[in-house]
């Protein structure tokens, strides 16, 4: 038997280069905690091509029976787990009855072509036209998902598929023609069987890119449909909410008119405006497009023009003013924030102006530094109990305040209350987010 040292070198650089694939596909494989089957199916294919070019390069030093049998059996074998493969990725499920007679059929036409019949170019050309079968196989799996979404994406792996295919044919084609032309006694030459091996060796390299890359636009396809699943759900919830909360509101409404206590009357519509609030909050946080973040000073505006229109009836001599500067704040602090806002303007409407007292609020809304500080202000009645911090309006009686302390500490935020009798009162949250 001709030995070429290229023939080893090259067969060396492919055991090398096979087995690195084989320990990244398995490693990635438990990284994901063994729920990508195809990373197991493509490193267990990896493996074997790497131990049939390594038993491969044996039979060149010591033709014995085994390595013959059992080097050509791992490029069956290999080559089977690559159409498994090729199956997992597009979803679907291969006959196993098929795929056992497949593998014993190409087993016994190699123990009865080395151990009956001992003919080498017999064995490439069974070994050629397996792979060749395989990789038709795994082809027409890439080319028909059961996803049709899936073929833009799969279909470079389908034609990496059917050039391996076609190298192989071709190769076939070469044995044929050295059994015709030569007899059953030659084969391929070293220098033509290193070619082709490099040939070979490329093109699984072109296989791997494709493989990652199919891996990488599937996995960008699944976690876009999850994030379309998370919006969906998201904006159910938030819509399901909203219903609820105005059910709510409706019927504190029915009971409001039930009543004729004006202190308790008062009572249930103070409770109504701040389920409306709620509601509000909710609607506008349904339209945020990515479901994760929203510009504060489109919210904020939004959420006082909701305000303002809503007790322009009752309060139509104060002066309602805001400004907000633009910063994205994630949805987590869009809602306790708008609450803020609502119950400390209530606050300011409800105790900053008696006997319809004529004054104004103002809204405003800054961040610098990452730092962003809401205050709300008043030209009121204020209140005589000077500058008072956290630990002085959390003893306050007022439902309002112990929402506003409350919800401040859940934005993590100090809350501080500037105010003076006759002076009006200024309310500022400062807070991280």
């Amino acid at each position: 038997m001709e030995v070429s040292p290229y023939l080893i070198t090259t067969l060396l650089a492919a055991v090398l280069i096979h087995g690195s694939l084989a320990a990244a596909m398995y490693f990635a494989y438990r990284v994901y905690g063994r729920r990508v089957l195809y990373f197991k199916h493509w490193a267990l294919a990896s493996a074997l091509v790497a131990a049939g070019y390594c038993l491969y390069a044996l039979i060149y030093r010591v033709p014995l029976f085994f390595p013959l049998v059992l080097g050509n059996g791992c490029f069956v074998l290999g080559m089977n787990f690559v159409t498994a493969g090729a199956a997992a990725i597009t979803g679907r499920e291969r006959d196993p009855r098929k795929c056992i007679i497949g593998i014993v059929t190409a087993f016994s036409l190699l123990l009865f072509f080395t151990y009956i019949f001992p003919l080498f170019v017999i064995r490439n050309l069974i070994v050629s036209l397996a792979v060749a079968g395989c990789s038709m196989v795994s082809a027409r799996f890439l080319l028909s998902p059961s996803d049709p979404e899936d073929r833009k994406i799969t279909l470079l792996g389908a034609r990496v598929f059917i050039a391996y295919a076609v190298f192989y044919l071709f190769r076939s084609t070469l044995l044929l023609w050295v059994i015709i032309t030569r007899g059953l006694e030659e084969t391929l030459s070293a220098n033509l069987e290193t070619v082709l091996m490099l040939g070979a060796l490329v093109l699984f390299i072109f296989l791997g890119i494709s493989f990652f890359t199919m891996m990488g636009g599937l996995f960008v396809k699944n976690l876009e449909k999850s994030l379309e699943r998370n919006r969906t759900l998201l904006r159910e919830i938030q819509h399901r909410t909203k219903n609820n909360i105005a059910l709510v509101s409706s019927l504190v409404s029915l009971q409001e008119r039930e009543v004729s206590d004006p202190a308790v009357k008062k009572g249930f519509s103070e409770l109504k405006k701040r389920l409306d609030t709620i509601t509000t909050v909710y609607q506008m946080l349904g339209q945020v497009e990515d479901g994760q973040r929203a510009d504060a000073r489109d919210y904020l505006s939004r959420l006082c023009a909701g305000i303002r229109s809503s007790i322009i009836s009752s309060y139509s001599h104060i002066i309602f003013d805001y400004s907000a500067e633009s910063y994205l704040l994630d949805s987590n602090d869009l809602i306790p924030l708008g609450l803020v806002l609502n119950e400390l303007i209530f606050n300011a409407l409800k105790h900053a102006f008696p006997d319809n007292q004529p004054g104004s609020i103002r809204v405003s809304f800054t961040a610098h530094d990452g730092e962003c500080l809401l205050e709300v202000s008043d030209n009121g009645v204020g209140l005589n109990r000077g500058t008072l911090d956290d630990s002085h309006t959390q003893d306050d009686e007022s439902i309002g305040m112990l929402l506003i302390n409350t919800l401040a500490k859940q934005l993590k935020g100090d809350l501080t209350i500037a105010a003076g009798s006759g002076e009006g009162t200024r309310v500022t949250l400062r807070f991280v987010p």
